[in-house]
């Protein structure tokens, strides 16, 4: 949408499918900060819930595709506030919406498709990478010491040869410290000799997990943040049909939107249907009926953040990271401790707290620590959807008493349902804070 308004700057925006909700908040991207009106929300319906006002006729403001918007006017100063009351005094946007038009039978079809591509990336580095110390063995195989690896890309620099490797480091196949628990579900552990708490190698030990794993690394640096995106394409199909006499006029259209984003399963999809009849009866009575249903799904919203959000360890991983191995590898089969589960001992009233041993699909990983997560396993094992289903519409008739004189009705109908689903899999790490929350 583009357009000037005298004594206003220019007004421009973009109406994109993925990030499409309602035209108030497509329109206030660009109006909040310069017209400086209040949002008046369908028909006659004031709220002070925004800064400006928009009139909507013939429909509510919710949803109505591009296609639909027959003229947007502006309204200042006194106008406005003529119509709508003090709470318009800087402004009003009148959107009107198409309707049947009186003559032969019009059919229109539009169509567009678009493209995106990641314009702008993080520049990263590629000379250095992680700092790793590789767990230590004795001459029978038996481990001295686990290694570990930095979270950071300080470390030595890397060859530039195209080699990849693994290193030997800690397994930590749990949530929080294990030294202070003796109480394992189910797992039958043996009491450490020395009277002592079973530490965090004692207790993978006896539930036959290894106290080490292999991680997967590169000796040269590589464009992982171009690869990650993918094209991202928008399509927007529309058909309506309008016509009519001078007494009778009809319009109905269908509209489609579906894009693809930039992220893997990322995917957003509208269907919109549209009606509205026209009569004028007698010279002195018209009547207006309008009715919509638009459904829209969205597949796998990225979080924003640092939580649920792919791209953040994308952006801060190691850059000798072998990610993609990674990519490929994002699921193993793998066994884990939870964190502390309460439960109820047989022939107990007091439940006691345990960890418990799973067993399933796991997330590989370079790293087993709060926050840090494989972007491939982020976006598709943590998957979601939200379905909005809406149907609105009113019904208007007026009656010419003569003189000047007139009667009005009108009555609204709007009935919205909305679904959301998400699905996180075990082994997705969270914030160290909400990790300790989850497990009390």
């Amino acid at each position: 949408l583009a357009g000037d308004c005298l004594g206003q700057e220019g007004l421009s925006g973009s109406w994109r499918a993925e990030h499409e909700t309602d035209i108030a908040r497509q329109i206030s991207l660009q109006v909040i900060s310069r017209c400086k009106v209040k949002l008046l929300e369908g028909i006659r319906e004031l709220s002070d819930k925004r800064n400006w006002v928009v009139y909507l006729y013939g429909s509510s403001c919710t949803s109505p595709p591009v296609n639909r918007l027959e003229s947007i006017n502006v309204l200042k100063g006194a106008n406005a506030a003529a119509l709508y009351g003090s709470r318009a005094a800087n402004g009003v946007l009148m959107i009107t919406t198409k309707k049947g038009k009186e003559g032969k039978l019009d059919v229109n079809f539009t169509s567009n498709v678009t493209m995106d591509k990641a314009f702008v990336t993080p520049e990263l580095q590629n000379v250095y990478g992680a700092s790793i110390v590789p767990s230590t063995f004795d001459e029978e195989g038996n481990l001295i010491q686990s290694g570990s690896i930095s979270i950071n890309s300080w470390g030595a620099k890397m060859s530039g040869q195209n080699t990849r490797y693994t290193a030997n480091i800690a397994n930590n196949p749990y949530s929080g410290d294990l030294t202070k628990e003796t109480s394992i579900y189910k797992l039958n552990l043996q009491p450490n000799p020395d009277g002592l708490d079973l530490t965090g190698a004692q207790i993978l030990q006896q539930a036959g997990i290894s106290p080490t794993r292999d991680i997967y690394l590169r000796n040269y640096g590589a464009d992982d943040v171009s690869d990650f995106y993918r094209l991202g394409v928008t399509t927007n199909n529309s058909i309506s049909l309008s016509g009519g006499t001078e007494k009778v006029r009809s319009y109905v259209s269908y509209a489609n939107s579906h894009a693809n984003g930039l992220l893997e399963n990322n995917e957003y999809n509208r269907h919109t249907f549209a009606f509205r009849q026209h009569y004028k009866l007698f010279n002195r009575l018209t009547m207006d009926a309008n009715f919509n249903y638009v459904q829209s799904k969205t597949k796998n919203r990225i979080g924003g953040g640092t939580v649920g959000n792919p791209m953040y360890d994308l952006y801060t991983m190691p850059r000798n990271v072998d990610f993609q191995y990674y990519k490929e590898n994002y699921v193993q089969q793998g066994s884990w401790l939870t964190g502390n589960q309460r439960y109820y001992p047989s022939g107990s009233t007091t439940f006691a707290m345990a960890r418990v041993l799973l067993t399933g699909d796991s997330q590989n990983w370079i790293f087993q620590s709060p926050l840090h997560n494989n972007p491939y396993w982020v976006m598709n094992q943590n998957t979601g959807e939200e379905k909005d289903d809406r149907f609105y519409g009113n019904f208007q008739a007026n009656l010419d008493l003569g003189f000047g004189f007139a009667i009005q009705g009108r009555v609204n109908l709007d009935y919205d349902k909305y679904n959301k689903e998400s699905h996180k899999s075990a082994t997705t790490w969270d914030p160290a804070n909400l990790r300790t929350l989850l497990a009390l």
